[in-house]
């Protein structure tokens, strides 16, 4: 069986993102699609890739920052004109009224698109896949979240930090997950040393240690993706962290 990971539609930060685009990731089962952010540009890689043709597409957001959501307002005047489809949106509670506002903002109508949310963040997408939303500290004007993907038919999950400024908002959901069959994490990291994405490698440790049967993956670059890898040589020589591209 294959792992249950993310094809990478891109993988910088915001102000990288010429090279590699923003961070945003997908994964297929049967005639769906998971796409999770939708940042600038993304739309176009969607389009690129053909991936407008899936059956059913299902949008997870994980925060308002518009190398998340820049092009989603595109997304979903596309389904829905070209394609003939209401895009169905899932995000969490607490962001689910700024996103409507912005969508409405740029145009789009109420009638072109599904949003889905759950008081207690978590909820099934259908039949195959369940979210459940965490909230983390990424900025102090908006609402981030990192989500938990879980394949239910082969009990397997797929962790995704979002954007996050300390792994330790994570850390109950990480100690809740250690004997779970955890396939991929993704996580965001900062060479640069922001202060709104977590830099430590000490902290990025700690999860290489909880998590020694998964397969975790540095996203939303802040330089270039030879600088993360001499860094991960250096420190993880069993190549066991891996840049997401």
């Amino acid at each position: 069986m294959e792992d249950f990971k993310l094809e990478m539609l891109g993988f910088g930060s915001a102000f990288n993102s010429v090279e590699y685009g923003n961070t945003s990731g997908y994964f297929e089962s049967d005639d769906s699609i998971y796409i999770i952010d939708c940042g600038s540009t993304v739309f176009n890689e969607i389009l690129r890739r053909k991936l407008d043709l899936s059956k059913t597409i299902n949008l997870i957001i994980t925060h308002t920052h518009t190398d998340h959501i820049g092009s989603v307002g595109t997304f979903v005047e596309y389904s829905y004109f070209a394609l003939g489809n209401k895009l169905d949106i899932f995000c969490a509670k607490e962001i689910e009224s700024s996103l409507i506002t912005i969508l409405l903002a740029s145009g789009v109508t109420n009638e072109m698109f599904n949003i889905h949310s759950h008081h207690n963040n978590t909820l099934d997408i259908d039949e195959i896949i369940n979210i459940t939303f965490y909230e983390v500290n990424h900025v102090d004007t908006l609402k981030a979240f990192a989500v938990v993907l879980e394949e239910t038919e082969n009990d397997r999950q797929l962790i995704y930090s979002g954007d996050i400024n300390n792994y330790d908002d994570l850390k109950e959901m990480f100690i809740s997950m250690i004997y779970k069959n955890v396939s991929s994490i993704y996580l965001d990291f900062s060479l640069n040393n922001s202060p709104v994405h977590e830099n430590s490698l000490e902290n990025l440790e700690q999860i290489v240690e909880l998590f020694e049967n998964s397969n975790i993956y540095l996203m939303h670059l802040d330089n270039t993706i030879e600088e993360y890898e001499w860094n991960l040589r250096k420190h993880y020589s069993d190549k066991k962290v891996k840049v997401a591209k």
